[in-house]
């Protein structure tokens, strides 16, 4: 029997892969029923006829050409593209949070701020000033004392010049060094003095070498160079040395020993009672706790075989006398200042540190250092 079905073309007969195809008389049909057609019978163009497509028109039978995907290749340049562009906004947000912190927060390396500031952006010609370089690592310019608080340099004879910052010290070195030792402002036991350096011209006698406090010491050195210069360093004295260090820094108990067991045993030894004898000893020699030496910043230095008030005889000693204020040291016990030093008797090779400034002042005041730091506690 030949079943064609209702089309009469063999539908039933049809295999289940082949697709069915639609002629002129499905497409009557179709309008008979009102409806839209399978298939249209113009094709657009850019559309293809798909007879496995089985919706209306278009998205059935035919079907858009599709565009094609982005390549591969472009869609790596737009991701290295993105990130180059990330890292760039990156690095521009370090920069700006790095301005803006030096802004706002300063530096903590001492420069200056407020008008300070203002003073250091000022150009050298706007300011008719003149720069120049720093002169040694240890210069702080921070710290530089005004012209009007220095004393002037004097002349000297030998170059001197890598010794100035220790002879005239200042800043907060200026001050540093008048410090007042007596029996009225005693030193704790346990004090030692910091920054203790090695006195070059220790007497070469077989003595231990002596020490002071590295500003003091710097500019002692400063002093031996002047006094060798000016014919001052000789070896045709009492004693056959050059001028030279007999003792600097001592400790609190180094000074007991002295004072106890060498110079009261001696006074004693005489005839005097023991009371009588620290009268004596305390003469010429601290206590305890009381002695300028244990701050490590005065020394004994002479041309004899031991400490004399006949030194003051020597050239040496008129030399200094004359000339130590310009390395920052003071003839500590004048002869006419007995009672103000509290009973120590003139002593010319007893020599103190305080710094050329203080020291010159003290020279034009004619003050003993007692004296002196009175005056500037009453009038600053």
């Amino acid at each position: 029997m030949n079943n064609t079905g209702n089309n009469g073309r063999g539908s039933a007969n049809r295999p289940a892969n082949q697709p069915r195809v639609y002629g002129t008389y499905d497409i009557e049909r179709a309008k008979a029923r009102n409806a839209r057609p399978v298939a249209p019978v113009h094709r657009q163009q850019g559309q293809h006829y798909d007879p496995r497509s089985r919706g209306n028109y278009p998205s059935g039978g035919y079907k858009q050409n599709q565009r094609r995907a982005p390549s591969t290749r472009n869609n790596k340049n737009d991701d290295k593209f993105l990130w180059v562009l990330i890292v760039l906004v990156a690095i521009m947000a370090v920069v700006a949070i790095v301005v803006l912190f030096n802004f706002i927060g300063g530096s903590d390396d001492g420069k200056p701020t407020g008008t300070e500031e203002q003073t250091a952006v000022t150009s050298p010609e706007e300011s008719g000033e003149q720069t120049t370089p720093e002169q040694t690592e240890e210069t702080e310019p921070e710290e530089t004392t005004p012209p009007e608080l220095l004393a002037p340099v004097p002349e000297f004879t030998a170059d001197l010049t890598a010794y100035e910052m220790y002879m005239n010290p200042t800043g907060e070195h200026r001050d540093a060094y008048l410090i007042l030792v007596n029996s009225k402002n005693p030193l704790p036991a346990d004090y030692v003095p910091p920054n203790l350096t090695d006195v070059k011209s220790t007497r070469k006698d077989g003595r231990k070498t002596q020490q002071l406090q590295f500003y003091a010491a710097k500019a002692l050195e400063a002093l031996m160079l002047e006094a060798d210069a000016c014919g001052m360093v000789r070896t045709n004295t009492p004693s056959g040395y050059p001028l030279s260090v007999m003792s600097a820094y001592r400790t609190y108990e180094y000074q007991h020993q002295l004072f106890y067991d060498t110079y009261l045993v001696a006074e004693m030894k005489k005839g005097y009672s023991r009371e009588e004898a620290e009268k004596i000893v305390e003469t010429y020699s601290a206590r305890p706790g009381t002695s300028e030496h244990q701050a490590g910043l005065c020394v004994d230095m002479h041309t004899l075989p031991g400490a004399d008030q006949s030194f003051q005889y020597q050239p040496e000693a008129k030399w200094l006398a004359e000339n130590c204020h310009k390395f920052g040291f003071i003839l500590r016990f004048p002869e006419d200042k007995m009672e103000i030093t509290g009973g120590i008797i003139y002593e010319p090779w007893h020599f103190r540190y305080v710094g050329r400034y203080h020291a010159t002042r003290m020279k034009e005041l004619g003050m003993c250092l007692e004296e002196y730091v009175a005056y500037l506690e009453n009038n600053g």
